[in-house]
């Protein structure tokens, strides 16, 4: 596909359907997969925020898509970016292995939007999972991601109680 043709492509998402068409093709297209980051890591917003919604549906069919696109996902969310981004985001990283050397940028990433009360309760709860993810390799974290999350546990919304109860119980896998 040329640039113009994936042009064309963003412009007819007009509903998810469109979406899952694109994502099903970006699973066989590399290239179109480098695309949609591309786009997503971009600084257009509305192609940013339609190419994370395509990708979150890649990701739930495979889960380490991320990898390749790791270190700029991870500057993206050093910057402020549309939440459907950083939304997206977490939530890959939630579910993938982390390579190690990538771990402490990512930790601190996760901590810092699970912190932030302004943040929308979706990016808290992948922001408390992904931390949650990479303390099954360092369960010293497991302790102050939960010393983190139940001090105001009650005051919370309904899902973010939820993650969190598994998380505390240890009944969440990635």
């Amino acid at each position: 596909m040329t640039q113009g043709e994936y042009n064309d492509l963003i412009q007819s998402w007009a509903h998810q359907r469109g979406w899952q068409d694109t994502a099903s093709k970006a699973l066989r297209d590399h290239r179109l997969l480098d695309w949609l980051f591309s786009s997503m890591l971009g600084e257009d917003e509305l192609p940013a925020r339609h190419a994370a919604e395509v990708i979150r549906l890649v990701s739930d069919k495979n889960k380490n898509v991320i990898l390749p696109y790791l270190v700029g996902c991870l500057k993206k969310l050093e910057t402020e970016c549309p939440d459907g981004v950083r939304r997206c985001i977490f939530r890959m990283l939630q579910h993938t292995d982390i390579p190690e050397e990538h771990q402490s940028t990512a930790l601190e990433l996760a901590f810092r939007d699970l912190r932030d009360y302004s943040q929308p309760i979706a990016i808290r709860v992948f922001a408390m999972s992904t931390v949650a993810n990479i303390a099954r390799s360092y369960p010293e974290l497991l302790q102050e991601l939960i010393a983190e999350i139940t001090p105001n546990l009650s005051e919370q919304s309904a899902g973010f109680r939820n993650r969190a109860m598994k998380i505390i119980n240890g009944t969440w896998k990635p």
